[in-house]
């Protein structure tokens, strides 16, 4: 479970993800939650042949993760974010090669945190909103990824804090979606909220 799976040509790649060895029913999601169940956390990626109905097993990533977010970039995989298996959020940002079959690190979060809402805009990944520690609730906090410097920009932050997002790019638009917020009464809820991004305007609507 909680693993990413990424199309690149005509294949399919699985990335990660993790198997509970104890369930809670009682557990929500918190990684600091003691209530988490105890998971095995994979460095495995496989990659799917439709055509051929064949999977072959291909390098494993240097950190197991689950949690985490992938995408394609100019045929290769960058893999973001996640937990490990010590429910540790994992800093560095590893990219696969399909043609070498092998890993590198091309940089490291610059603040880590989980459940954000992430999408490729304008050839740079978008890291919304999430959080960072149950006790201080969502963040508001957007960045983006620069692949070509791999360096990090903080961008203007959303309108409330949100995590559980979804986002997602839309010619010069970017959108992030329902998700959760903490209300002051320390409950979460659930929001319909979108919120749109434009980067001819600079700021969330």
């Amino acid at each position: 479970m909680a693993f990413q799976v990424v199309k690149l040509d005509d294949f399919c790649f699985v990335v990660g993800g993790c198997k509970a060895s104890r369930e809670n029913t009682n557990y929500d999601g918190d990684y600091e939650d003691s209530r988490a169940p105890e998971v095995n956390v994979s460095t495995k990626v496989f990659k799917y042949d439709p055509t051929e109905n064949q999977w072959e097993n291909l390098e494993d990533m240097p950190i197991g993760r689950y949690n985490h977010s992938c995408f394609v970039y100019q045929k290769r995989i960058i893999v973001i974010g996640g937990q490990d298996g010590q429910n540790k959020l994992v800093k560095p940002i590893e990219m696969y090669d399909p043609e070498q079959n092998s890993w590198s690190t091309i940089g490291e979060m610059k603040w880590s945190r989980i459940h954000f809402a992430s999408a490729l805009y304008l050839d740079t990944i978008w890291l919304i909103g999430g959080i960072k520690k149950i006790d201080v609730g969502p963040t508001s906090i957007v960045e983006s990824f620069n692949l070509e410097t791999c360096e990090w920009q903080r961008q203007p932050p959303l309108p409330s804090p949100t995590m559980n997002s979804a986002a997602v790019a839309w010619r010069d638009q970017l959108f992030n979606i329902g998700g959760r917020e903490k209300l002051p009464s320390n409950e979460y809820v659930s929001t319909d909220k979108i919120s749109m991004y434009k980067a001819m305007d600079n700021i969330w609507q």
